[in-house]
């Protein structure tokens, strides 16, 4: 007999509070002027230029547009609207979102692979191409620029796609926003926002500081989560000279109700599967990261640039494995231990050249350079007939992956025709030592290294 299912969705409450300075709307006299809009200057292409001057397929979402009307928790809810780019929300927060560039990204069964993410130019993905887009301050968020086809190369080996969010800068008189949501299934959201500039002088600091904490009980059993994030950003403008020091922070605690068969899903999609309830799978996520962005002019037409970050990242995971099938020794156990630390930096140089066959050549070349290395620890996860608790070692190694990309970049650029080209040389090497070695479990330690050439080409015509 057919029969309707009820989804409880966000039916969200929110709550705005914000101080600002009031602009008079009628300054200037009573008559009805015509509005010109700024123009969208966009860098995704490592050159500031205007959006449709850029030969790149690139979308730029205003952060206005991913906040209003949203619960401001997930990219899901703001990015639906860019071509190309698919972000699916598993409705689990132990496994983050899943985003999708032309279909770059789609086999990632936890976090973002594929992908590069950026905050403010700084990554938000670790040197091994694995992100998260939790990372992302929604609340503070001035802009997205979505970047699709060949001109991710410029952002990385294995990119077929980059989001780069850049957050607000602080302004004088300074402004306080905070904002408070609720929805369906306990879930709750608070964020407060703060910015400003110590003083009226140009080139005096600018900060922006964004704090949010967001609840749910889960519409499944076996599926609340408890999320915090922190972003802190520092900016002194000097001329064409600009300084800017990042600070973010990421804790997230989350239980995993895991998946359904087509058959439970029918019968009851509002159910956990057994395994989940018997092994208490869950996982606890703390993030800490620094980075800095130094933009240094040499003349009229040269600049360098210095982008350098480093951090932290644990995790604790306890997964629905059961007993029997961790017997073999070389099982890695039910329980996953990692910590690891990453590091990475980027120089570039850019010159600007007019006149050049009657447009504009700006051209730059650079190095980049990302290393991170991990503790990777396995455990079982029962103590004899006890589940969901941390058990027996199973797993001991340390990994390392680092990469050294130079590259070359063009684009000309003239009112009715703009040619862009970029060649970069990955290197890339993976390391691992294995400290748990036992009867039936050998030493696996050994490395792997490869090399490959990322050409883009690029080109628009007006007509």
């Amino acid at each position: 007999m057919p029969h309707l299912r009820s989804t409880s969705t966000c039916a969200a409450v929110a709550c705005t509070l914000q101080i600002l300075p009031m602009v008079d709307a009628h300054a200037g006299g009573t008559g009805q002027a015509e509005t010109l809009l700024a123009p969208v200057v966009i860098t995704a292409s490592r050159i500031g230029q205007d959006l449709w001057q850029s030969p790149a397929t690139i979308d730029s979402i205003d952060g206005a547009q991913l906040r209003e009307g949203q619960m401001q928790i997930h990219l899901s809810e703001g990015l639906a609207r860019v071509p190309g780019l698919v972000v699916q929300n598993r409705q689990n927060q132990a496994q983050d979102l899943q985003i999708s560039v032309r279909g770059f990204g789609a086999r990632s069964t936890f976090g973002v692979r594929g992908l590069r993410l950026y905050v403010d130019g700084i990554p938000a993905s670790a040197p091994d191409g694995q992100g998260q887009a939790a990372n992302f301050p929604i609340g503070s968020a001035a802009r997205i620029d979505v970047v699709r086809g060949p001109a991710a190369v410029l952002y990385g080996n294995g990119a077929g796609g980059a989001l780069l969010l850049y957050t607000e800068e602080g302004s004088q008189p300074g402004i306080w926003r905070s904002g408070m949501a609720l929805g369906a299934d306990g879930l709750w959201r608070l964020s407060t926002q703060l910015q400003g500039r110590l003083n009226e002088a140009p080139e005096s600091w600018s900060y922006a500081l964004n704090l949010e904490r967001s609840a749910t009980d889960g519409q499944r059993p076996q599926s609340a989560a408890d999320r915090s994030t922190v972003h802190m950003k520092l900016a002194r403008h000097m001329g064409d000279q600009r300084l800017l020091l990042q600070y973010q922070q990421q804790q997230v605690s989350a239980l995993d109700p895991l998946g359904l068969t087509r058959t439970e899903f029918d019968n009851d999609p509002t159910q956990t599967n057994a395994n989940a309830l018997r092994f208490g799978t869950r996982k606890s996520v703390l993030q800490r990261q620094v980075g800095l962005a130094w933009k240094y002019p040499l003349d009229a037409q040269q600049h360098l640039e210095l982008m350098v970050y480093g951090g932290t990242r644990a995790v604790m995971q306890f997964q629905a494995i059961p007993a029997a099938t961790q017997a073999p020794p070389s099982h890695a156990g039910g329980v996953i231990d990692l910590y690891r630390d990453y590091a990475g930096l980027n120089l570039r140089w850019g010159r600007i050249q007019d006149d050049v066959g009657g447009g504009q050549l700006a051209w730059s070349a650079g190095l980049a350079y990302d290393w991170q290395g991990e503790w990777r620890r396995g455990y079982q996860n029962f103590v004899g007939s006890t589940l969901g608790v941390l058990g027996a070692l199973r797993r001991q190694e340390r990994n390392q992956a680092a990469n050294a990309d130079p590259y070359l970049q063009a684009e000309w650029t003239r009112q009715d025709l703009s040619l862009s080209a970029g060649l970069r040389h990955t290197q890339v090497r993976y390391q691992s030592a294995d400290h748990y070695v036992v009867p039936g479990n050998p030493d696996d330690s050994g490395a792997l290294g490869w090399s490959g050439w990322l050409p883009m080409l690029g080109a628009r015509l007006a007509l």
